[in-house]
């Protein structure tokens, strides 16, 4: 019996051995299994917080994350560093970077203890280290607030100034320039953040902001969804298909201006959801209240514009397009609102006038000179088309469009073998210039 029972062990340990061995041999680990099973055994177990330092490096990671919820987790970050060492500049610094971000962002749920917060941590930060990087930022950001942009600018070129590489320092001196009308400079700054650091997403979704104000929304969906594909979680709401750009709930909105009726950004949202709806008279409605809560903002009356052009409302489509222009010179698709409109609608005098101007402030846009060129042809100022047209081709040689005005223009004026040569030119650079190929054949009737 015993004989049995130590047979009986051995048969059952070597039969489990057997089983767990067949068993694995059943279930092999794939590749991708084996290269995870890799990297996470090779992967250091995460720091545990114990120092100021500690908390203020892990408050900063989640400050670069952008989202809420991770701000939030900054802002704990950076008081538990102060918690640990009270007179820590850094970590107060980011705390008033952090609360500051927090009283922009978070427009719909804004509340001034933030701003104050904001304020005595950039405050706090001055103290021990008035000429620190991260000092100018957090103080740039705090009259971002208050809408100071000319002090704002100045903190964050002084931050730029000790730091010439810094990346976030020129991406908030772009913001700061977008915001107080600046959009070439904030163009510039923003681009040169992005060429220090690519994956910059804070600085993609400002680059959207200021192409938005010159009216440049293709532009504006690029840069937009380049921020949501570096950073999702912060920066899912900036972007939706572009036929539901903004992505605002038109109840949410109606109840947020029950509590904030005087907010004319809400009107200006609200007024967009319902055209996008095609509730159009709602769509006016909301517009006009919002031009009447804030006359100066370009865009709610390119909107406005836009609608009434849409209702063959020509006259007052112009009246809005020209008061975007007259507000922002640069709100760029105005201009060109206004050059369709013009020209079609027997205005080409007006556009004759309107579009000299443009092409003085930007000479190196082709379109500027084409548009005037158009506009010639129509007043019959050939030789003044021909010239215009010539500018635009010589700012861009490759473009076929470019010569295919230029033809036109010297039709205009009779000269066919220099108007054939252009369009054939036009050819040769986009064989598939369907304008091309129909000049051509104009001709040869």
């Amino acid at each position: 019996m015993r004989i049995y029972i130590n047979l009986l062990v051995i048969f059952l340990v070597v039969s489990c051995s057997a089983s767990q061995t067949f068993q694995t041999a059943q279930k092999p680990k794939t590749r991708v299994e084996q290269r995870y099973q890799m990297r996470t055994a090779r992967k250091p177990a995460p720091k545990v917080p114990r120092t100021a330092e500690d908390y203020y490096e892990l408050a900063e990671a989640y400050y670069k994350k952008i989202s809420e919820a991770d701000n939030e987790k900054a802002i704990q970050f950076y008081q538990r560093a102060i918690a640990l060492k009270p007179n820590y500049a850094l970590a107060y610094a980011g705390l008033g970077c952090a609360y500051a971000r927090k009283y922009m962002d978070y427009i719909f749920r804004r509340d001034p203890v933030w701003k104050e917060k904001a304020q005595e941590a950039a405050q706090e930060a001055a103290k021990p280290e008035p000429n620190s990087v991260k000092t100018h930022k957090a103080l740039g950001l705090v009259y971002l607030c208050d809408d100071e942009w000319t002090k704002a600018i100045a903190e964050f070129s002084k931050a730029i100034a000790l730091s010439p590489n810094d990346s976030e320092a020129y991406n908030l001196r772009g913001h700061a320039y977008q915001l107080s009308g600046k959009t070439d400079a904030a163009i510039s700054d923003l681009k040169h953040s992005l060429s220090l650091m690519p994956e910059n997403s804070e600085a993609h979704k400002y680059l959207g902001d200021a192409y938005s104000d010159m009216g440049l929304y293709d532009k504006v969906q690029r840069e937009y969804r380049k921020a949501v594909e570096l950073n999702p979680s912060g920066y899912a709401f900036a972007v939706n298909a572009p036929a539901e750009f903004p992505p605002f709930d038109i109840a949410m909105l109606q109840q947020e201006l029950s509590e904030n009726p005087d907010d004319s950004w809400l009107h200006y949202w609200l007024g967009e959801a319902y055209i996008k709806q095609r509730k159009v008279a709602e769509g006016i409605k909301e517009l006009k209240i919002a031009i009447q809560l804030k006359p100066d903002v370009a865009g709610e009356h390119y909107l406005l514009g836009q609608v009434y052009e849409r209702q063959n409302r020509i006259q007052a489509a112009v009246a809005e397009f020209e008061k975007a222009v007259a507000i922002r010179y640069d709100h760029l698709n105005s201009h060109y609102e206004l050059a369709t409109l013009y020209l079609n609608h027997d205005m080409s005098d007006v556009a004759v006038e309107h579009f000299t101007e443009f092409v003085k402030e930007y000479p190196d846009k082709v379109i500027g000179h084409t548009i005037l060129g158009s506009a010639y042809i129509n007043t019959r100022q050939y030789d003044k088309a021909i010239d215009e047209m010539k500018k635009a081709v010589e700012l861009s040689p490759g473009d076929s469009n470019a010569h295919v005005h230029l033809g036109i223009a010297y039709r205009a004026k009779g000269m066919r073998t220099s108007a054939m040569a252009e369009f054939q030119e036009a050819l040769r650079l986009s064989p598939n210039n369907y304008r091309a190929q129909l000049e051509l054949e104009k001709m040869n009737e």
